[in-house]
């Protein structure tokens, strides 16, 4: 196994230049190597995240459309039926199209795991028209 002092004396016995574009190479070979584990990192972070944001907002936004509600509805605390249903429809498209898992959606929509899991298991039982026509719309946007 090399060592240290073995690369230092190896160095010393090298004349200056040599010894200069030597170290040079190690230095840049070594931030080569660091900037490919950056990206390499940044890859996994991105792969970890999961489906962007703007496939959730558009999932959002074709069940508000559907639904006749806004995101700030869908969003917030609201129970009126209407703004139930397209909460639900987007919570069900967001584990099916987009391959989330109940955590990510509720870290998207400022909610607990098992709230999705309960009202998405609920909206699968009782799929309206309302809601196989917003899967449609958006399986559509998401492809197109």
């Amino acid at each position: 196994m090399i060592t240290r002092a073995d690369i230092i004396t190896a160095l010393a016995l090298l004349p200056e230049s040599d010894a200069i574009a030597c170290l040079l190479a190690a230095g840049s070979q070594r931030e080569a190597h660091a900037r490919a584990e950056r990206r390499r990192q940044r890859m996994d972070d991105e792969r970890r995240r999961g489906p962007d944001a703007s496939h959730r907002a558009l999932v959002i936004a074709v069940c508000c459309e559907v639904y006749g509600v806004t995101s700030a509805d869908v969003l917030g605390t609201g129970r009126a039926r209407a703004v139930r249903e397209a909460r639900a429809c987007c919570y069900v498209l967001m584990l099916d199209l987009l391959d989330m898992l109940p955590r990510e959606v509720a870290e998207a929509v400022g909610r607990e795991r098992s709230t999705i899991a309960t009202v998405a298991k609920r909206a699968r039982g009782a799929e309206s028209q309302r809601a196989l026509l917003a899967r449609s719309l958006a399986v559509d946007a998401l492809d197109g």
